[in-house]
């Protein structure tokens, strides 16, 4: 099975765009005013964290959190939490650090309830993006909210089931195409274009492709996944286990030598992650 190797000379990830997502910021100086009275030096008492507030439906539920989620509200989405969530996220800041580790919601359109009693199923939408810290974001994926009865109404389980939706594999091939002409063609910037790393991974592996002014001409051949593995070590120690079900090779045919293009779902297309002998 095609996949990535591992010995790289330094480390070749270079991302293109990262964010760098910050689970906690340093902490903010507070201006010190004159006054007459005594100044605390203790500590301030913590935030009160926002009670539980069941709404009357799992859909008024998940509706209230994703909107709360939209605009950061973590303290509002913290309250439509079950027991069972309040025991597994011990309060707010400890919500807060979990969905920062997510990708954040930009919209969402509940699409009805799910298979189980109290479940529902909804449309999530992300900024799609390959980051280094977060991983892969969609643009869209399908979330299963599970509700439960407490408190006079519906409170929410924490962890949706979650189901990416990727941009067909029908369209790595092409881009994968796309991307080793624009090197045969010496266009770096075409090559950059297709690219959601650069350099991609693995091109030192490769001889540099020496590809740049060659007259054959090139194929793609099937499309497969990349296979677990030491060969594929590299990509899974910087975006984790997830990068084995969205990572597609495609070998490049007609070329001085074999080599395949590994690509990454990154919004409604495919761009080049990486490189394999």
């Amino acid at each position: 099975m095609i996949g990535l190797g591992t010995t790289l000379r330094g480390s070749v990830y270079v991302v293109g765009a990262a964010a760098m997502i910050a689970c906690g910021g340093p902490h903010r100086a507070v201006a010190r005013h004159a006054s007459s009275s005594p100044v605390s030096t203790g500590p301030a008492p913590p935030a009160a964290a926002a009670p539980p507030a069941p709404a009357a439906s799992p859909r008024a539920a998940v509706q209230s959190l994703l909107d709360a989620e939209m605009r950061l509200d973590h303290q509002h989405s913290y309250a439509l939490l079950s027991a069972g969530g309040r025991a597994q996220y011990r309060d707010v800041a400890d919500w807060t650090r979990r969905r920062t580790e997510l990708p954040a919601v930009t919209q969402f359109r509940i699409e009805g309830d799910g298979a189980k009693p109290g479940s529902v199923v909804v449309l999530v939408q992300h900024r799609p993006s390959l980051d280094p810290f977060i991983g892969l974001s969609p643009a869209r994926e399908r979330q299963t909210w599970t509700g439960r009865r407490e408190g006079g109404g519906w409170l929410l389980e924490p962890e949706p089931a979650l189901q990416a939706i990727w941009p067909s594999d029908s369209l790595a091939a092409p881009a994968a195409l796309k991307w080793a002409r624009a090197v045969q063609a010496c266009d770096q910037t075409a090559a950059r274009g297709v690219q959601a790393v650069d350099p991609p991974l693995g091109l030192e592996q490769v001889g540099q492709l020496a590809l740049c002014g060659t007259p054959s001409s090139l194929g793609a051949g099937p499309t497969g996944s990349v296979a677990a593995g030491p060969a594929s070590a590299a990509l899974v120690a910087q975006y984790t286990t997830d990068a084995l079900a969205w990572a597609r090779a495609i070998p490049i045919t007609g070329g001085p030598k074999p080599f395949s293009v590994v690509l990454a779902p990154v919004g409604d297309g495919w761009q080049v992650v990486g490189l394999a002998p």
